[in-house]
């Protein structure tokens, strides 16, 4: 039976065929530096686990609030990987919108780029009953509050985790229809007045799905 083509198969193929070619570039003391396949892959397999450690369910929900930066890629990817569905909210959502967000996708674990970003979380937590963690991305400052992980404190969860072996074992298991049917993430989007509006989405249709096609092009050449 063949593997069903889905987002965490493609990264974990793309890695296997070109493990030293460049996967993204992040800016470090002003120079672009390179992360291969083979390192990114790693980077989400521990946020995965991690997540795993957190409880995060399989179907369970994760938000990402900040810009564009390789840990929200990083954590995206981890969500789909141990079985979630991860969901992005825009920078410039307000405290009052995000909580909305965060609540309607009912999410367990939420991303959080700085302390402003934060801030809309704390304005907002009694209103968050499922929510249980908030993970800052690196640089963010220390944040006194339990509920906050910073993001090395996060991924040091995942040291224990053998979870994500039976996960993985389980995931193997089901039919390939089943695979491609999982919820890869939800797209949240603002229409013109009232509140967003969450949509869930299945593997196949953000794979875009097509025999032959090559996964998330690396960089090799620049």
């Amino acid at each position: 039976m063949p593997a069903a083509d889905t987002i965490p198969r493609r990264i974990l193929d793309q890695a296997r065929r070109r493990p030293a070619s460049h996967a993204y570039f992040a800016k470090q003391a002003g120079v672009w530096r390179p992360t291969t396949w083979r390192h990114y892959v790693d980077e989400i397999r521990t946020a995965a686990r991690a997540l795993i450690a957190l409880g995060l369910p399989r179907g369970g929900k994760v938000a990402i609030l900040g810009f564009n930066r390789p840990e929200w890629v990083i954590f995206d990817h981890a969500a789909m990987m141990a079985g979630g569905v991860p969901a992005g909210i825009y920078t410039t959502c307000s405290a009052e919108e995000v909580q909305y967000i965060v609540h309607h996708c009912e999410a367990h674990v939420v991303l959080v780029e700085d302390l402003g970003q934060w801030k809309k979380i704390a304005a907002q937590k009694s209103n968050l009953p499922l929510l249980r963690h908030v993970v800052t991305m690196k640089g963010c400052p220390p944040i006194d509050d339990p509920m906050v992980l910073s993001w090395e404190a996060f991924l040091a969860k995942a040291a224990p985790i053998r979870k994500l072996l039976r996960m993985a074992r389980s995931y193997r298991t089901r039919s390939p229809a089943e695979q491609q049917r999982h919820r890869a993430r939800s797209l949240v989007g603002h229409g013109q007045v009232g509140h967003a509006v969450a949509v869930e989405v299945a593997d196949d249709h953000v794979a875009g799905i097509r025999p032959g096609d090559e996964v998330l092009p690396g960089s090799e050449g620049r």
